[in-house]
């Protein structure tokens, strides 16, 4: 069993506008993590490795044009691309399996 209390949680940026908390790690760079963007953030082009889970715990987010609000949930599947863009304050939960690589701006 692994444990991460809210008050040993580390926020690291990652971007400008953006941070990262780790949540669980694993040895291909996959893991838990919650996402903080501020409204107008854009995260570039990534692909992914291998699948990529994502639930909106606040905000509203557009991943790959598409809009997505507290409590939508998003499955990406291996190979698939995409941006990320902060409408709002957001706050998102991401689940991978291994790592991303940035491919765009």
């Amino acid at each position: 069993m692994q444990i991460c209390r809210k008050r040993e949680r580390s926020w690291k940026g990652i971007m400008e506008g953006t941070e990262f908390c780790g949540l669980r790690i694993n040895e291909q760079q996959g893991g838990a993590a919650l996402i903080r963007m501020k409204k107008g953030t854009r995260f570039p082009v990534h692909d992914h490795k291998s699948f990529e889970e994502t639930l909106v715990l606040s905000g509203v987010v557009s991943i790959g044009g598409q809009r997505f609000e507290e409590g939508d949930y998003l499955y990406t599947e291996q190979g698939e691309k995409h941006d990320v863009v902060a409408e709002e304050d957001l706050l998102m939960y991401v689940t991978v399996e291994s790592g991303i690589e940035i491919v765009g701006e």
